[in-house]
Order: structure tokens, then C-alpha cells, then sequence
């Protein structure tokens, strides 16, 4: 998310609160070491950040929080939640599903459809999708893969020997598309080459060979995929 997109955001929310400004985020004192499990220093002092969020076109408006406090005994307490307002009132706070939210997610899409908030983020261990509908209570998670890409209101990753894909904001799965898996440990690499049609690069472990040199063989071999949009 951009600057200018972010202060929108907050702009956004403070307004959904009934606020004359925007919601104000808290950036805390934080300790001078690097943890090596999150890359960044932990609070010392409370810490309050807008991982994502946005504004639906009735003016509910849906953002993923992150709050973190000074350490306690060892345990630095953080959670992640999301949380929905409308019409100057707070209306949701539910659950981001996380590993540990010690580690922190990473928002890459947040959208509403109609009264239906979806947003899809990556935590330590898994690349999620969660939609939120009215009374926004119970979200719906789908565990996707880190080779994603959408598509006209689908989202497509790859798992297993094929390309799956998931209607948004229905979640419903569209039929899978088959391809033939090369090596016993792949690295995936998908991109959308145009609309209805995907390109998929295997990197394989070629000894001897840098990375850069193995991506490079794997896309000039990438196999052309024709995306399905029909249900599964």
C-alpha cells in the first residue's frame, strides 16, 4: 500500500468511527536489538499498525490491526485482528488466524464485494484468503500457496500437480487445471501472460548453477496454462 493509499485508509477509518480525523497509529519505542525470528526490534512501549484495509462503497470500512506491548516474562504480546466500522461505530473485531501474530502477516489484497470484506495475506507459514460477510462474526479462511496470481475475480495458486483457482468473494473452487510436475522438490514460479492465460516456470536445483541462472532456464522453459473459470 502506498502513502498516499495508507492515509486514505486511516482517513477512512477515522471517519467510520465517527472521528473528527484520521485513526491515529501508535509508533512505539522499540528495543535497539533485532529479533532473529521477526527481522525487527520489539516494542518497548504499545504499538498500534495498519497492516491493510478498505473502504466498501456504503461506507463500512474493514482494516487488519497489529498491536503489540513491552515484553512480559520473555513474551512480547502481539495480536492481529480485523476489525469493521460503519455510521461512527465500532460493528466487528474478529481473529486474523495466524501462526504466531509475533511474526507478524503481510496484507496483499483487501476488498469489498457489495457487504462482504476479503483479504488475503501471508503469515509465517501460509498464504491465506478470509472473507468476512454481515453479521461479521465468523470468517471463512482458505489456505492458498505462495505461487499466486488473480484473474478477473479469481484467484489462482498453484498446489499439488495443478492449478487451482477460487471465485471471489464466493470462494467457490473452479475446476483444476492439470500440469505435469517436474522434480521431487519444484519451485514454482506463476505469472498471468494475459487474461485467461498463465505461465508457470519450474526451477529446478541444477547443481552447479546460481539461482539467477536456474530462474532464468526455468521461465525460458515455462509451460503456457489456459486458466479455468468453470466450477468445480
Amino acid at each position: 500500500m502506498t502513502g498516499d493509499a495508507h492515509a486514505e485508509l486511516l482517513q477512512a477509518i477515522g471517519g467510520a468511527l465517527g472521528e473528527p480525523g484520521p485513526y491515529i497509529e501508535i509508533v512505539g519505542e522499540r528495543l535497539p536489538e533485532i529479533s532473529l525470528g521477526t527481522l525487527s526490534s520489539p516494542p518497548v512501549t504499545l504499538t498500534r499498525e495498519v497492516l491493510g484495509g478498505a473502504k466498501s462503497a456504503s461506507g463500512r470500512v474493514a482494516w487488519i490491526e497489529l498491536r503489540s506491548d513491552k515484553p512480559e516474562g520473555g513474551y512480547v504480546p502481539v495480536e492481529i485482528d480485523l476489525r469493521v466500522a460503519w455510521e461512527g461505530e465500532l460493528r466487528s473485531i474478529t481473529d486474523v488466524d495466524t501462526y504466531n501474530p509475533y511474526f507478524g502477516c503481510r496484507v496483499l489484497l483487501a476488498r469489498w464485494y457489495a457487504d462482504e470484506f476479503l483479504f488475503v495475506y501471508r503469515e509465517k507459514h501460509k498464504m491465506i484468503v478470509s472473507r468476512l460477510a454481515p453479521p461479521y462474526e465468523v470468517p471463512d479462511n482458505v489456505v492458498l500457496s505462495d505461487d499466486l496470481i488473480e484473474d478477473r475475480d479469481i484467484l489462482y495458486f498453484v498446489r499439488g500437480d495443478a492449478v487451482w483457482g477460487l471465485m471471489l468473494p464466493s470462494l467457490q473452487p473452479v475446476a483444476p487445471v492439470k500440469f505435469e510436475p517436474t522434480g521431487r522438490w519444484p519451485v514454482y514460479e506463476l505469472w498471468l501472460e494475459a487474461p485467461g492465460v498463465a505461465r508457470l516456470a519450474t526451477v529446478l536445483d541444477t547443481e552447479g548453477a546460481s539461482w539467477d541462472e536456474r530462474l532464468a532456464s526455468a521461465r525460458a522453459g515455462a509451460v503456457t496454462l489456459l486458466l479455468s473459470r468453470e466450477p468445480q
